[in-house]
This record gives C-alpha cells, sequence and structure tokens, in this order.
C-alpha cells in the first residue's frame, strides 16, 4: 500500500509547496482523525460500559472479553427482553455485535432521524474511500506496467480494477474474517520496520531542506565523519570523510558496540569528563544494558521482569543520548536531541560506533569547560592553529570537514538574495557571503 499512496501523493502534489502538501496530506487527516475516533470512540466505550453496568455483566479484564450470553446477544443480535430494551433507545453492547454492524451502532445514540442522515453520509463517505482507493492504486499499477508512461492507457487501468477486485473476493471467500485477521497481523509487523524507515527519511529530507536554504546554524556546523548506515556499503561510503578509519576497524568498533557499549562510550566520556569519570560512565551504561538481557533472560521466574528490564533498557538509551548531545556540542556537529535519543534507541551499536571513531580519530571543536553556543562561528582554514587542553590531552581545535560541492551548485542567486560561491572543489561555508545578481536560483539536485 505504501508504494501506491507514496506515488499517487506525489502525482497530485506536483506543483504544490511542501507546506501545502503537509498541510493537506499530513496534517489535516490527522486532526481529522483524532476527533473523529475521539467523538466515535468515546460513544462506543460509553455504551459498552452502559450495556455492562445495566445488563450486570462483568468483563474478564485479563483476557480482554465478555460473556455475551450473559449480555443477551446471539450471533451478534440481542435477545434478551433487556437487551432489546437498550437496542431500542440506541444503546448496545458493542463487543458483542457484529464487525460490520458497530460503526453504525455508535449513530444510533444521536437519535433515529439523525442516526438514519449520519449513516447515509457515512455509506457515501465509505463508497468514495473505496473508489479513490482502486483507483489510484489501479493508476499506479497501470503506470508502473507501462514503463511509466505519465498518461497510462485507461482499459489497462480498467483491468488493473478489476483484478484487484477479484483478489479481494477471493481472499474474503477462500478465508474469511480469519484471512482478514492474518492479513491485518502481517502488515502491522511489516509497518514497524518502514516506520523506523520514515524516521530516518523525515530527518534526511528536513536537513537536506536546511541546507539548500543555506541555514546560518547548519553552514557553520560540521557532521560526524562516520554514518550510521555506513554498514550497508561495506564502510566504503561514496564520499568518505578523509579522517575515517578503514573497514577493519568499523567492523570491530560495531561488533565492540553491540556487545560492550561501555567500550565505545568510554573514548567520548575520557575526553568530555577526564579518566576517571570516562570509567564511571562507561560502567553505568554496561549495568544498564546487561540488566536490560538478565531481566529478559530471568522471565522463568518472573514474568514481570521484562518490563523491568525494558525500563532499563529506556534508562541505557537516555544516558547514552545525553553523552551524545555533550559530543557534538563539543566537537560542534549538527543535530538535534530528539534525533539522538531516537538513533540510540534503534540503531544503538551504530550510534555507539560513530561516537567512539569520532573521539578517537577527529579532535576535539570546542573544550567542554567552555560555554557552547549552537552555530557558533568556527575560525577558516587560514587562521592558525591553538591549542586547548582537555582532561587527558592536548587536542587541536579541529577544523569543520565540508562536503566537496559540484562546481555550480550556487549558479545564481535572486536579486538580493545571499549567495555562496563555491571554492575549486570545495566550499568553505565560513566564508562571507556576498549578494550575487542574477533572475533564478539554480539548483540541480
Amino acid at each position: 500500500w505504501a508504494p501506491f499512496v507514496g506515488m499517487f501523493i506525489a502525482r497530485i502534489s506536483r506543483g504544490r509547496t511542501i507546506r501545502t502538501v503537509l498541510i493537506g496530506a499530513l496534517m489535516a487527516p490527522i486532526v481529522y482523525g483524532f476527533f473523529f475516533l475521539t467523538v466515535l470512540g468515546s460513544i462506543g466505550i460509553k455504551m459498552e460500559r452502559t450495556s455492562e453496568l445495566a445488563l450486570g455483566v462483568k468483563p474478564d479484564y485479563l483476557k480482554g472479553s465478555i460473556d455475551c450470553a450473559a449480555m443477551g446477544y446471539e450471533g451478534g443480535a440481542p435477545v434478551s427482553t433487556e437487551a432489546k430494551n437498550l437496542a431500542d433507545i440506541g444503546i448496545y453492547a458493542i463487543a458483542c455485535r457484529n464487525h460490520g454492524d458497530r460503526m453504525y451502532d455508535i449513530l444510533e445514540p444521536y437519535g433515529k432521524d439523525m442516526a438514519v442522515f449520519l449513516k447515509v453520509i457515512s455509506l457515501i463517505g465509505v463508497t468514495l474511500y473505496f473508489v479513490t482507493s482502486s483507483d489510484s492504486g489501479s493508476y499506479v499499477d497501470d503506470t508502473i506496467s507501462a514503463g511509466g508512461l505519465q498518461e497510462p492507457p485507461y482499459i489497462q487501468r480498467i483491468y488493473w480494477a478489476f483484478t484487484e477486485g477479484a483478489c479481494a473476493c477471493a481472499l474474503m471467500v477462500g478465508g474469511g474474517a480469519e484471512a482478514l485477521d492474518a492479513l491485518r497481523a502481517v502488515s502491522i509487523d511489516a509497518g514497524f520496520p518502514y516506520t523506523i524507515a520514515i524516521m530516518c527519511m523525515c530527518t534526511a529530507l528536513w536537513r537536506a531542506l536546511k541546507w539548500d536554504t543555506l541555514d546560518p546554524v547548519m553552514h557553520s556546523m560540521t557532521r560526524y565523519c562516520t554514518c550510521v548506515w555506513d554498514f550497508s556499503e561495506g564502510f566504503m561510503p561514496g564520499d568518505p570523510h578523509p579522517k575515517a578509519p578503514g573497514p577493519s576497524v568499523r567492523l570491530t568498533s560495531l561488533i565492540m558496540a553491540i556487545f560492550f557499549p561501555g567500550y565505545s562510550v568510554y573514548p567520548v566520556c575520557e575526553k568530555l569528563y577526564g579518566a576517571t569519570m570516562g570509567v564511571v560512565h562507561a560502567v553505568a551504561v554496561s549495568v544498564f544494558f546487561y540488566l536490560w538481557i538478565i531481566l529478559h533472560i530471568v522471565v522463568v521466574a518472573d514474568k514481570f521482569a521484562p518490563f523491568i528490564g525494558w525500563t532499563l533498557y529506556i534508562a541505557f538509551v537516555t544516558y547514552a543520548t545525553v553523552i551524545r548531545i555533550k559530543q557534538r556540542e563539543c566537537w560542534n556537529i549538527y543535530g538535534f536531541g530528539l534525533e539522538d535519543f531516537f538513533v540510540c534507541m534503534v540503531l544503538y551499536p551504530m550510534a555507539l560506533s560513530q561516537m567512539e571513531i569520532e573521539a578517537k580519530f577527529v579532535p576535539m571543536t570546542f573544550p567542554p569547560n567552555e560555554e557552547y553556543v549552537e552555530g557558533a562561528q568556527l575560525k577558516t582554514t587560514e587562521s592558525p592553529q591553538k591549542s586547548v587542553e582537555t582532561s587527558s590531552m592536548t587536542q587541536e581545535v579541529a577544523q569543520p570537514y565540508v562536503q566537496p560541492v559540484p562546481q555550480g551548485y550556487y549558479a545564481a542567486a535572486p536579486a538580493g538574495m545571499p549567495g555562496m560561491v563555491p571554492a575549486p572543489g570545495m566550499m568553505d561555508p565560513m566564508q562571507p557571503m556576498q549578494p550575487m545578481q542574477g533572475t533564478a536560483y539554480m539548483n540541480p539536485h
């Protein structure tokens, strides 16, 4: 479903601003869905609780079920006198009703006349939802099968619409509700890793937009010498940092981070807080990490142990996040705290390995005892080197690594708008930005 929606949204959003797409395709549906689920969901909960109290039946809270026979329901319909009397005034035991009836049951408390009107509107809305969803899915199938044509044949789209409908009918006839339950479970399981990918994509898009709009804070800072996804390229990315170590060192660091996170944290804490406190922080990180694993092993003795274990894992992630934020400040690395937390939570080995390599191979920019100012101006490459004393060793102030920018990246800018002129093979973001006269802002990316 995701490729369908992605390609369809991209097609209908062409020519619109990013703000328009976010408001129309994300914010508006989310706000509507929030109020829709809150209002109708609250009515459903109220109806269920009212039925339980009126009929004197208590649900099984541990199993999440209720005895529908005791509630006076058979086959999803009220059969007892008490249940029928409640149904006459628009109150149903939602948990005992058929799945297809619940949508209309929660509209009954609004009164019979209003309920009929709302049911008609709901039916029209559901019909339009399925028709437009089928049309968009068929359009994407048609586009892909037609080799990417912008206007694929309509006959072929009709073919795909009938094929999708036949597939849905076969699924319903062959498996019924059980097949749908299995399909829901698979979609939810498959959606979890995709959610992680979406978080990474959102962060990447946000950074790309800030870079293209010449964000002064971002252009005055640097990045880690390695990336968390470098393992997918065999630790040999296409644009390696000049101070990044080789694949063997990267692989060893990653393996150590998986099993011994305290080992990876120590080089960072040793430079930030000194050798003694570095050991203390490394031990604390290790304790939280290993207790998380141990409490999952002892689940046989105590079934609630994993809950405590996951709490300690969040503590481990939070601890690593605080260290990572402090490292970014002292190494003048661009980023933000929420990004640090999620990367430590989802990809902790890659995050810790990245932090370790940065501490070992890249000099510190700002000493930890100085006040940090985000986006502070750094000295240019021509300025003399200055030494700062840390708790463990004397470091030279690091120069920001700026990724090479192709010639003509900023070819022209609107009149009066600051522009940047790339140096041969390298662009220094700290050079004064001179206004450039032109008629268009060219960006080949």
